[in-house]
């Protein structure tokens, strides 16, 4: 009786530990300074981003995302912690740090049994500044390119803006890692700066798009997200996992005298794109037109794993119910004229159709009237 007891007691754990298991893996992959009109499914004719356009068919596309802020580290700040910046306090890149009281996805996940990894392409986002939280493998080894001299050396030395590398070495530390982790339900981040200026895409990229180098380092990165959905498909884990692409913010490219982005709230730096695949492409292919937000990822995720999360966050749950979401409002802002320069501070609501900043100059937008504002 005791035996017949004891390897009951074992198979229930057995069927347990098997139904954990099948816990739907997640991936998010973002992709550095990409407007959302710059993606062949958002448009965008030549875009050349097919991993991306196919993604969609398999997800839901959101039209019209936004970014709260213009920067790299606050607006991934916001996307993991489901915060406008006003309430997680990273508020500028470099001079902030996401503090430890701030509860991350990664922390979340891992709290509940996920392998966690990430890795990225940039310095806004090194373990100092204090994104690594939750994570088991966070690899921001940015030098490691120049060292090995798998690239020119002006690759780094002549980026005025930031040390980074490019998405195929973000993919190295991404699949070396998930080789050896892919037993479990596992959460992996990729983060790819590549569109960031200056633009310097590698051939063949350099000169399919000499015209617009801009768009050739958006294509050779989808080239790159397209090898870890590859590798996903090869290990039998693409249907059971929950992809999410997405952007920091976009690039001004000359709208409103704005060539790169920082200091305004434009939909020229606000708008992104925005991909999310549940498992088993349930809703694939549904393009939803109502505004939303990349702080709406962070309870979304959390929905599709049925996974409690404090609903005092500012972010709410994308996860579509009827082909339908609630309305949001949408908060932005921009500091960094005002901590830089000692300019003015920006900072705006979308409400609706409706855009307002309030700056130097208040401004009213109908977004639908006029997109370009």
């Amino acid at each position: 009786m005791i035996k017949k007891s004891l390897s009951l007691f074992l198979l229930v754990l057995f069927l347990l530990s098997c139904k954990e298991d099948n816990r739907p893996n997640v991936l998010i992959v973002t992709f550095d300074t990409t407007r959302a009109d710059h993606i062949g499914v958002y448009g965008k004719e030549n875009a050349m981003t097919p991993v991306i356009d196919a993604l969609a068919k398999d997800g839901v596309l959101y039209e019209y995302a936004y970014s709260p802020i213009p920067l790299t580290l606050p607006s991934h700040s916001s996307l993991m912690t489901g915060q406008v910046p006003f309430v997680h306090g990273v508020r500028d890149n470099g001079s902030f740090k996401l503090a430890k009281e701030n509860l991350t996805l990664a922390e979340i996940l891992n709290q509940n049994g996920y392998k966690t990894a990430a890795a990225i392409g940039s310095f806004p986002l090194s373990s100092e500044f204090g994104l690594n939280q939750g994570f088991d493998f966070y690899d921001d080894e940015l030098g490691i390119e120049m060292l090995s001299g798998s690239i020119e050396d002006n690759d780094l030395q002549n980026n005025f803006f930031f040390p980074e590398r490019k998405a195929s070495f973000v993919n190295k530390a991404i699949l070396s890692w998930l080789k050896e982790n892919n037993n479990s339900p596992f959460f992996i981040w990729a983060h790819y700066f590549d569109p960031h200026h200056p633009h310097n895409p590698p051939a063949p990229y350099s000169y399919k798009f000499t015209h617009d180098l801009y768009q050739g380092e958006i294509s050779y990165s989808d080239k790159n997200f397209g090898v870890i959905i590859e590798y996903l498909k090869q290990l039998g884990v693409y249907d059971n996992t929950i992809i999410v692409f997405t952007a920091d913010h976009g690039e001004g490219m000359g709208e409103h005298d704005e060539s790169t982005h920082s200091f305004f709230i434009y939909d020229s730096t606000q708008h992104i794109p925005l991909i999310i695949k549940y498992p088993n492409q349930k809703n694939n292919g549904l393009r939803i037109k109502e505004r939303v937000g990349i702080i709406d990822v962070f309870p979304t995720i959390l929905e599709l794993l049925d996974f409690d999360f404090d609903t005092s966050i500012q972010g709410e749950s994308l996860v579509v119910n009827n082909i339908k979401i609630k309305p949001r409002e949408i908060y932005l802002e921009s500091l960094a004229g005002k901590f830089n320069h000692g300019w003015g501070e920006q900072r705006g609501l979308i409400s609706e159709n409706y855009k307002y900043i309030h700056g130097p100059e208040k401004e009213l937008y109908n977004l639908d009237l006029d997109p370009k504002e």
